[in-house]
């Protein structure tokens, strides 16, 4: 639906005439702005063929080394000439045509797929080198990379919604979000829009790099331990599927790996940032400064797997899981006050499972409210742990 205050985009006519209503007919993308986004659209194709990515199975861009080769030449020329096309396509939604698709695989990247390539890049720049868990769109909206189409002119409320007072907020608008549904299908990149009880946008946004290097340098080390992991990444890890489907990556899996390994003592800072440099996951990114920022930290084991026997239907306890600063992890246990429907308390089993599980010097006392919890770790049960408050 058009907005009747916006203003009417008149685009040169190659039917003769200077031009004329762009409600009235199907406008032609200005050739220059064409150039620019086949060349950012090339690009992409090129690395991803390049990484053995044929468009069959879902992908993702940092999979293909983007971040690493970022197109920002051709990115800035067509952001900052993309004014008139973004406001004609918000303003109502008019379909544009462009002079030469792009043929991917069985799809074809015309206009409004390029358009949503662009601004899709952008995005997961911003998210990727400046966002933190909870404050993605903020840090997007106020990106360089997204300056760059208001240096060519286009509004802020093209892009981004505007909130009750007149000022600009931080959510994509419906067009942003249109246009980033059509890149990232014409692609068939990894996406969580069609999925429930996530927050879509901002996960189809991590999937594309996985590991956001400024919330990496505050709470790395322990998503390396196992413990506050993003959903990004435990998807792609395999640890967790997406709406029933599993969008684990292979690649990404061999470069957690090779993370941990460094994290837990087995290689050394060189050694592990020449091996990433083989890794496209992990292009674009200074690991020797963010690795080095770690190196002196304390290694800990796998993060235990805590389970609550016999299982209870209601009234479940709740687990937490920490880590103190001698190297232990602390397994806290806060059981509600017992009723008819809950299993007593003395017969309530703890078991501490995985590699830390197992070393049983490893593991501090249990923290809850129980007065008596069995404890079992590693499969041997241990009774009578110790409790507190």
């Amino acid at each position: 639906m058009a907005d009747p205050g916006a203003r009417t985009i008149r685009w040169p006519s190659d039917r003769g005439g200077d031009g004329g209503d762009a409600r009235a007919w199907r406008p032609k993308i200005p050739e220059q702005l064409a150039e620019h986004l086949d060349a950012v659209c090339d690009h992409v194709v090129k690395l991803a063929r390049a990484g053995g990515v044929d468009g069959t199975a879902p992908w993702s861009l940092g999979e293909v080394g983007v971040f690493g080769s970022f197109p920002w030449d051709s990115y800035r020329a067509a952001a900052m000439s993309s004014a008139s096309a973004l406001e004609t396509l918000g303003a109502g939604q008019i379909p544009i045509v462009g002079s030469r698709p792009m043929e991917w695989g069985s799809r074809r990247l015309q206009v409004r797929e390029g358009l949503g390539v662009l601004l899709l890049l952008g995005m997961c720049w911003a998210a990727r080198e400046d966002a933190i868990e909870g404050t993605v769109w903020p840090h997007v909206r106020d990106s360089q990379a997204l300056g760059m189409f208001a240096l060519g002119g286009l509004r802020p409320d093209v892009l981004f919604q505007q909130n009750g007072a007149g000022g600009l907020g931080a959510a994509p608008t419906a067009l942003s979000k249109t246009l980033i549904r059509r890149a990232v299908v014409a692609l068939g990149l990894r996406h969580a829009l069609d999925c429930e009880g996530v927050h879509r946008w901002v996960l189809t946004l991590n999937l594309q790099f996985a590991i956001p290097v400024r919330a990496f340098r505050a709470g790395g080390l322990d998503w390396l331990r196992g413990v506050g992991r993003p959903q990004a990444i435990e998807y792609l890890l395999g640890e967790q599927a997406l709406g029933g489907t599993s969008v684990a990556s292979e690649s990404l899996q061999k470069t957690w790996r090779c993370l941990r390994e460094f994290v837990r003592g087995r290689r050394g800072l060189r050694e592990t940032v020449e091996i990433l440099k083989a890794h496209r996951w992990a292009s674009g990114t200074d690991w020797e400064a963010m690795l080095g920022e770690l190196q002196g930290a304390r290694v800990l084991d796998d993060v235990p797997a805590v389970e609550i026997r016999p299982p209870l239907t209601r009234s479940d306890p709740l687990v937490s899981i920490g880590h103190d600063q001698a190297d232990r992890w602390l397994v806290g246990l806060s059981v509600p006050p017992a009723d008819s429907s809950a299993v007593p308390h003395d017969q309530l089993r703890l078991l501490v499972g995985g590699r830390c599980g197992r070393r049983a010097p490893r593991m501090r006392f249990i923290r809850g409210a129980a007065s008596r919890v069995g404890l079992e770790v590693g499969g041997g049960r241990r009774e009578g742990a110790t409790n507190s408050r």
